[in-house]
């Protein structure tokens, strides 16, 4: 019987079957979905479309994943392991958030003659939601980690 091989001389983990499921599955709802839009020409506007995702790449690319990378590599001077896993997820819950209410925060669509159409403070919202999310992750985590240190003595 042959000893079992050390998970560095292993290589690279592969992807299992649920994954390749997935992959398959992502991969052809985007064939569809660029398909459809060459198809659809004269209701789609592929140029319109092509500059959009363009964008929204360069902005993801530019923009968004720098910040997540130094957040990440901030992340990593926090002490306490619980601490670090519930920090990031309440960085996750709360980004979430602020990337799903980032256009009616910045009051994109509001019109001045109608004050009813957005009418709550949202951008004050969305800093009291981080003011609360981010702590209490913080603390939750402190505590956690209190507990854990508590059960090994």
């Amino acid at each position: 019987m042959s000893a079992a091989r050390p998970p560095s001389a292993a290589g690279p983990p592969r992807p299992g079957p649920l994954a390749w499921t997935l992959i398959v599955a992502g991969t052809a709802t985007m064939l569809w979905a660029v398909i459809g839009v060459f198809v659809e020409a004269e209701q789609s506007n592929p140029r319109n479309w092509l500059g959009w995702v363009l964008g929204a790449a360069l902005v993801h690319d530019l923009v968004l994943l720098p910040c997540v990378l130094a957040v990440g590599a901030a992340i990593v001077f926090v002490p306490g392991r619980a601490k670090r896993a519930w920090l990031r997820w309440g960085l996750a819950v709360a980004s979430v958030i602020t990337l799903a209410t980032f256009p009616v925060a910045m009051r994109w669509g509001a019109s001045p003659t109608d004050p009813s159409e957005l009418p709550l403070p949202v951008a004050r919202n969305l800093a009291v939601m981080w003011a609360v999310v981010v702590p209490g992750a913080l603390i939750v985590g402190a505590l956690v980690d209190r507990r854990r240190e508590g059960t090994h003595r």
